[in-house]
């Protein structure tokens, strides 16, 4: 079995990467979220065959493409959204997703340094066209996932692992966030070098979508339940499969992935969030 090592990326230039591949063979509910087909994104590693299934291989390569995100999407997916009765999640980069229902925003990870730590950068335009009065919610503060310079300009709300300012702080308890039945559980995970990181389990029309961030185990997401969406990095998804860990979602999403890395699957539950302007749907 090919092993997984789990990366410190604040210690690694990009040039001294040395990230093995993961592979995993969990079970998983027949998904209800509907997204764009698995395929190929960028990577920084040899090509590797691992089982997943007893039907499919994840697989990662090098290919050499970068693709831009339409600032386009972000008026189109809320017009969507509020036409489907369903959350629409635009995946930007990294961990950075922009989540709507057609009337609450909700950006995770996002705005984040672009190009940190060699992973994926994006134009300033993403910046431009972030919604007035969103909330943004961050699992930690490292600068692929968090920009302080950036979110200072922002007029949205901040939600994080630690103490924000009661003026930008968020209050989920104010009516728009109940309207939406939209809720936060926080779960207190480890992150290397990372004095306070957060994993969320979100409950927005009654779906549960849970973001993992960049801790480093499963243990916290294999005591979650009958999750609709999951985002999970690859080491977590091998570490489950390691401990034996069950994750009950009916959807896998991997994300953080480096620039160039080509991760494909031919597991329909499983998304690879490897095109920057991708985007998942969750009905309610």
């Amino acid at each position: 079995m090919i092993g997984c090592s789990r990366r410190s990326h604040q210690r690694h230039p990009k040039t001294n990467l040395s990230i093995l591949l993961c592979a995993f063979d969990q079970q998983f509910a027949q998904p209800s979220v509907r997204s764009a087909p698995p395929g190929s994104d960028f990577a920084l590693l040899p090509t590797l065959h691992v089982p997943i299934s007893p039907k499919g291989t994840f697989r990662m390569t090098y290919p050499h493409l970068r693709i831009p995100l339409a600032t386009a999407l972000f008026l189109l997916i809320s017009v969507l959204a509020a036409q489907t009765n369903a959350i629409t999640v635009l995946f930007i980069g990294n961990c950075g997703l922009y989540m709507s229902d057609g009337e609450l925003d909700v950006y995770v990870d996002f705005p984040y340094r672009s190009g940190a730590f060699g992973y994926m950068e994006y134009p300033t335009s993403e910046i431009d066209s972030v919604k007035a009065k969103a909330t943004h919610i961050f699992t930690h503060r490292h600068p692929d996932h968090y920009s302080k310079k950036l979110v200072k300009k922002l007029s949205g709300t901040v939600y994080g692992p630690w103490k924000v300012k009661k003026k930008r702080r968020a209050d989920l308890t104010a009516p728009a966030y109940s309207a939406a039945q939209f809720t936060v559980e926080t779960f207190r995970t480890k992150h290397r070098f990372a004095r306070h990181h957060y994993s969320y389990l979100i409950t927005w029309h009654g779906k549960r979508i849970y973001l993992s961030g960049d801790t480093e185990g499963a243990e916290t997401i294999g005591q979650v339940k009958t999750m609709d969406l999951a985002f999970v990095p690859a080491w977590i998804v091998r570490d489950a499969q390691e401990k034996n860990i069950t994750l009950d979602a009916e959807r896998i999403a991997v994300y953080h992935l480096y620039p160039n890395q080509k991760v494909t699957t031919e597991n329909p539950k499983i998304t690879i969030l490897h095109r920057q302007g991708e985007m998942l749907e969750v009905a309610f």
